[in-house]
C-alpha cells in the first residue's frame, strides 16, 4: 500500500523498507522476548524483495526513542554505506521516513503527555511520516495539531477496509472488524486460544505455537523470556534497489 502510494503519488523512488522491533526494555504488557520478535519478523518478510528486519533497536539494553532509531538508519544508510548505487554507478543519499497507523499519527501532540515537541520536530521535521488511515480514526484534528509539519506528512489512504459487519454470527470475525488486523489484536486472539491462520504468514503462526508463545497467562506479564536465549546479532541488511531519486 505505501509502496504504490510512493510510486504513483510522490516524487520518490522507494529504495527499501525495515521492521525495528522494540528492545524488551519496552515492558509492554505481553511483549515477546526479542529473540522471538526478531525471528516472527525475519520469517515474516523472508519473501519480501523490499522489506528487511534491522535488529538495532531490539537488542538495545535500554528503550530507544522514535527519533533515535531514525537517527541510527540515518547513520547506517547515508553515512557508513555512502547511500544507495545510482544507474551511473555512483552513490546517492537516500531520506529516510517513518511509516506508521493513523492511530500512531493521533498520539503525537506537541503538547501531549506521550511526545516531546523536540522529538516530534526531529521525527517530523527532519524524517516524515507516511501515515496508513485506519478505520474508526480521524487523522484531520491531529494533522491540524501537526500543521507546522504538515509538508512532511503523507497520509495514505486504506482501500481494503477489514469490514466483515455481514458476518455477524463468528465472534472471531466480529473482533477483527472492531479491532483491525494489528499485532495487538492477534496476541489477544491467541491469548484466547482463537486462530490467526490467514492474519499473519504461516511461517510465523507456526513459530508461535512451536514456542508457546502469547498465552493467557503471558499476555499479563511484561516481556515473555525463555532459559538463556542467545540472540544473533544480525547486521543492518543495505537496500539492494539502485535508485535515481530517493
Amino acid at each position: 500500500m505505501t509502496a504504490d502510494f510512493v510510486k504513483f503519488q510522490t516524487t520518490f523512488e522507494l529504495c527499501g523498507a525495515y521492521l525495528s522491533p522494540v528492545s524488551d526494555a519496552y515492558l509492554k504488557k505481553g511483549l515477546a522476548e526479542n529473540v522471538h520478535r526478531l525471528r516472527m519478523c525475519e520469517l515474516a518478510v523472508q519473501t519480501s524483495p523490499q522489506i528487511m528486519l534491522d535488529p538495532w533497536e531490539a537488542l538495545q539494553r535500554e528503550y530507544s526513542p522514535t527519533a533515535l532509531v531514525l537517527d541510527h538508519f540515518d547513520y547506517e544508510i547515508n553515512e557508513v554505506r555512502k547511500g544507495v548505487a545510482t544507474p551511473g554507478g555512483g552513490r546517492k543519499a537516500v531520506r529516510i521516513a517513518l511509516i506508521g497507523g493513523a492511530d500512531l499519527l493521533q498520539t503525537m501532540d506537541p503538547n501531549g503527555p506521550v511526545w516531546t515537541y523536540q522529538d516530534l520536530d526531529h521525527i517530523l521535521g527532519k524524517y516524515g511520516i507516511f501515515v496508513i488511515e485506519r478505520s474508526g480514526t480521524v487523522m484531520s484534528e491531529a494533522l491540524r495539531k501537526l500543521q507546522k509539519w504538515n509538508h512532511n506528512i503523507y497520509p495514505i489512504e486504506q482501500k481494503v477496509q477489514n469490514n466483515v459487519r455481514n458476518l455477524e454470527s463468528s465472534p472471531f470475525l466480529n473482533d477483527i472488524n472492531q479491532h483491525q488486523v494489528s499485532s495487538t489484536t492477534l496476541r489477544n486472539f491467541l491469548g484466547k486460544n482463537e486462530d490467526i491462520q490467514y492474519l499473519t504468514p504461516d511461517s510465523v503462526v507456526a513459530y508461535i505455537h512451536t514456542h508457546q508463545l502469547y498465552k493467557q497467562h503471558d499476555l499479563a506479564k511484561g516481556v515473555q523470556t525463555e532459559s538463556s536465549a542467545e540472540i544473533a546479532k544480525l547486521p543492518i541488511s543495505p537496500p539492494d534497489s539502485e535508485a535515481s531519486q530517493s
